[in-house]
């Protein structure tokens, strides 16, 4: 794998105290051979700084799928590798962190992390949301994302905040059930965004913004490309993080954990019931579009060796170069497309 084009060693630091459970040896967990492990993948990701001084008009919609968006990563990588810069991006969930990266032109900084604290429990796990003022009763420390981001480096944020460029965070309003599309501002205002619409319930407690509370923005709308196509603002490539053919499941205990917890917002319990439904809806008009060339959809064309979540680097990787080499073939499909549906 490691004769990818592009890629080079990073000195990305792995933290000590990561205890990964695929590592275990009677009562010991393995963590040097794991930090050693992760340092010889993160040497596979490519480093760098996209070129951004050509802006490709279009929209660009990012699937949500907590760590299943290391394929989405690995796809916008070869997009800012390639110069290929979309104008707006709208982003849902773990879709929106992807966003962020890709915006600021930070070539492979979103699965550096990713895969760098896969197993860190300070980051992910019961209790480290403990460990973050803007998280309590959490499971996820999203202070450790931020802090650990590039996007505070100054010409970062110029990047970021390009007037050329718009992002979108989809969230979910709490109190109505319906789901928001927030404009980047600030870097620092905008990750707070990206915080609400990867605050994914149960996991982490609803976010306040402007008097509202708000929540994953995967529970109203897991693939925003409707609003993308309704702004009528160039053609619409959409990154999926399920193969294109993929239909949901009723998940019927986390519904009624869910709607236990949220019965004072019969709204938001209303569109937890109803999720896996209109998923699998948008899911086939995806593939309808899709097949008459409305949109251009990028999708794995397999699962995933993950359902969500994982510990094991070695999965993060394989869900990383799919994406990648993906990208690869049809990145000039997609540049062809961007260009004859203007």
């Amino acid at each position: 794998m490691t004769d990818m084009p592009g890629l080079s060693e990073t000195n990305h630091r792995i933290p000590k105290h990561q205890t990964p459970s695929y590592f275990y040896r009677g009562k010991r967990f393995m963590r040097t051979r794991t930090r050693k492990k992760i340092r010889d993948i993160l040497k596979i990701i490519p480093n760098g700084t996209a070129d951004t001084s050509e802006i490709t008009n279009g929209f660009l919609v990012l699937e949500g799928g907590a760590q299943r968006c290391i394929y989405s990563m690995g796809v916008l990588d070869v997009f800012m590798k390639n110069g290929l810069n979309i104008m707006n991006v709208v982003g849902v969930s773990a879709g929106a962190l992807s966003g962020v990266s890709y915006m600021a032109g930070n070539i492979g900084e979103a699965a550096r992390f990713m895969i760098t604290h896969s197993a860190d429990t300070k980051f992910i796990g019961i209790g480290a949301g403990n460990r973050d003022e803007h998280s309590r009763g959490g499971m996820i420390n999203y202070s450790l994302m931020t802090r650990e981001s590039r996007l505070w480096d100054h010409l970062t944020v110029g990047r970021f905040e390009d007037q050329r460029r718009r992002f979108i965070s989809v969230v979910t309003n709490v109190r109505t059930g319906e789901a928001e599309y927030l404009e980047k501002s600030d870097p620092e205002h905008n990750m707070i965004e990206v915080q609400a619409s990867a605050s994914f319930p149960l996991m982490a407690p609803p976010v306040r913004i402007d008097g509202n509370r708000y929540l994953d923005g995967g529970v109203r709308m897991q693939i925003p490309y409707r609003y993308a196509l309704d702004q009528n603002d160039g053609p619409v490539v959409v990154i999926r993080t399920n193969p294109s053919d993929y239909r949901a499941e009723n998940n019927e205990i986390y519904v009624n954990r869910v709607v236990q917890k949220f019965e004072r917002y019969p709204e938001f319990c209303d569109a937890v019931r109803k999720n896996v439904e209109r998923y699998n809806e948008q899911c086939g008009e995806l593939e309808e579009l899709a097949a008459d060339g409305s949109i251009f959809m990028l999708a794995p064309d397999k699962n995933l060796s993950f359902h969500r979540f994982t510990r094991n680097p070695d999965k993060l990787l394989d869900g990383y170069i799919q994406g990648y080499r993906d990208a690869e073939k049809n990145l000039n499909k997609i540049k062809e497309f961007l260009k004859n549906n203007k």
